[in-house]
């Protein structure tokens, strides 16, 4: 994954008001880059998911 497709991603989330999930880079070992974009884990959620409040 390109780091720029991520932070564009992320950025037009914000602008829209909208949660931004990072689950993790990509790759044959994903854990091994872990999930940290520009030295921020990104766990937001939306309040209401499918209905359901959370």
């Amino acid at each position: 994954m390109h780091l720029d497709w991520a932070r564009s991603l992320r950025d037009q989330c914000a602008g829209a008001d909208v949660p931004f999930f990072f689950k993790q880079w990509g790759g044959r070992t994903p854990k091994a880059n872990g999930r940290q974009l520009d030295g921020r884990t990104w766990d937001q959620y939306p309040t209401e998911v499918a209905g359901v409040a959370r």
